[in-house]
């Protein structure tokens, strides 16, 4: 369940982890063995054997309305992963440093009251393993299973991922079944949700695709509640030991399940948010 803390005396704002981010991401660390095009849907290739990287997530969830009690929203996710090839065909994933950093203005109160949290995420396992080799076969296809816990709140999630390249251009897509516990483990929620993604290579190190997300939020099993459908472009740059990419997809529709708590029927704000931006700069170790 979400907890809020009003006012604080120390409040996390955008600037200050954009600044953390760029820190992290100038940072003088070895520069990866594989890079990824898009930044929500995973792609079939697995690491080789032997090759670890780290990876840096920052994803910005903005816009709500003030008919969920949160205008100006803003919510930031920092990741930073570990990944590590066991084999060429299984990597393993660790996720350490887990935060997110949320804030908004209650227009419930007068004058709007200024809502912040910062909260640990707790720690993840992510676990990938090639079925298919799609350099072998017509698709690749990986297994995928990932798990985490933070002390009041725990989820697995499961999901198939298939992909190939053809030339120039290379298509992934995902399917994703993910279970989550909240409210220190006594409230379930399902998510019911899809990914795809099609780019081409431009050259100069270069690549620009068009990625999908649908998502479905189906809280204790009792029916769905909402369903959101995001489209927009994803921009990849790399070199020989180094790699980035960034993905801005905007909510393009979405719909409430139970009356018009957001007062938007062409959007879902209240489980959704407006736009989606993720960017991921990773470096071989």
């Amino acid at each position: 369940m979400h907890t809020t803390k009003l006012n604080p005396c120390i409040k996390p704002t955008p600037l200050g982890l954009a600044l953390l981010a760029a820190w992290t991401t100038l940072s003088p660390l070895p520069v990866p063995a594989t890079e990824r095009l898009f930044t929500y849907t995973y792609e079939p290739e697995t690491m080789i054997q032997g090759a670890t990287e780290i990876e840096q997530w920052v994803t910005l969830r903005a816009g709500k309305n003030s008919a969920v009690g949160k205008d100006n929203y803003a919510r930031w996710d920092l990741r930073t992963e570990l990944e590590h090839g066991v084999t060429d065909r299984y990597t393993l994933g660790l996720y350490l440093l887990q935060f997110k950093a949320e804030s908004f203005e209650d227009p419930a109160t007068s004058p709007p009251t200024d809502v912040s949290e910062f909260e640990w995420k707790g720690v993840a396992l992510e676990n990938r393993y090639m079925l298919l080799n799609p350099a072998e076969h017509a698709i690749g296809l990986t297994a995928y299973l990932e798990g985490g816990y933070s002390g009041t709140e725990a989820f697995l999630e499961p999901k198939l991922i298939l992909g190939q390249r053809h030339g120039d251009w290379k298509w992934a897509a995902n399917f994703i079944y993910e279970n989550e516990w909240e409210d220190n483990l006594s409230e379930v929620v399902g998510i019911v949700e899809g990914t795809a993604g099609l780019s081409r290579d431009l050259g100069g190190n270069w690549s620009l695709g068009l990625e999908v997300r649908s998502r479905n939020k189906w809280p204790d099993y009792s029916g769905f509640s909402s369903s959101a459908l995001f489209v927009g472009p994803a921009v990849n740059y790399r070199k020989e030991r180094f790699w980035a990419t960034l993905t801005v997809m905007p909510q393009v529709w979405g719909y409430n399940y139970h009356g018009n708590p957001d007062d938007n029927t062409a959007l879902d704000l209240k489980d959704n948010e407006r736009v989606l931006i993720r960017f991921i700069v990773a470096f071989d170790l």
